[in-house]
């Protein structure tokens, strides 16, 4: 009976230690996989620092030059017209001529705004041409620059009523002449052209400038007295004396 007993205690050891072996060593099979597996495993490459994105370059501002409107034709007076009132107005002279045209002239108008504006119609008609081409010179009345109905406009050579003349294309594109009021005119050249002599009141100059070879013989004739004057007084002066 102790025998049975011994042998069936020594049966339940082994079979505790076969136990407890295996539990072991699967244990330990489970941590080394656990390790290996853990080994194996690599970390997540770093993403790349998103660079921050480039503003667009800001775009450049192109400003266009409009064609200029001072292509037109100078305005410029004839050399002869030139010479003519360059001597004028160094000498002021009038003949006698040109002084009963002013006579006659402050006669038919009365004032230089009536004068005026019989002179502009005169160039108003004047201002009509029967070439495609635009003169070499500009007229003197045609101004740089004028105004019509508050809007500035530069003259332009184009075509209306059936001849060419200097005017401008209003909002709607249609040419128009130069109204004569924007005319430009000037006291010499009314006056060369029997329009007459106008003051600064708008009056009628009635004497004309005197003439620098009148001025000259006067002061010729005036001298000339003094020393005859000067030679009498001399004379009696030295016959007092003498007696």
């Amino acid at each position: 009976m102790n025998r049975i007993f011994i042998m069936f205690l020594s049966a339940s050891l082994l079979l505790n230690t076969a136990d407890v072996f295996a539990h072991n060593s699967s244990s330990r099979s489970s941590s080394s996989s656990s390790r290996g597996s853990s080994s194996s495993y690599s970390k997540p490459a770093p993403k790349p620092a998103s660079k921050p994105a480039s503003k667009p370059a800001p775009k450049k501002i192109t400003t266009t030059k409009k064609p200029s409107t001072s292509s037109y034709a100078k305005v410029t007076s004839s050399p002869k017209e030139q010479k003519s009132k360059a001597a004028f107005q160094k000498s002021g002279k009038f003949n006698r001529a040109l002084a009963k045209k002013n006579a006659s002239a402050a006669s038919k108008y009365g004032n230089k705004s009536a004068a005026t504006n019989a002179y502009k119609q005169k160039l108003e008609s004047q201002n009509k041409y029967t070439s495609s081409t635009p003169p070499s010179t500009r007229p003197t009345y045609i101004p740089n620059t004028f105004l019509v109905g508050g809007t500035s406009y530069s003259p332009i050579y184009g075509m209306h009523g059936g001849s060419y003349m200097y005017g401008y294309h209003d909002a709607f594109g249609m040419f128009h002449p130069i109204p004569r009021t924007a005319y430009i005119v000037d006291d010499y050249d009314m006056m060369s052209r029997g329009y007459g002599a106008w003051g600064a009141n708008g009056q009628p100059i009635h004497t004309a400038p005197t003439n620098k070879f009148d001025v000259i013989i006067l002061l010729i004739i005036f001298g000339s007295m003094v020393g005859v004057i000067v030679i009498i007084g001399i004379v009696h002066y030295a016959s007092k004396k003498g007696a």
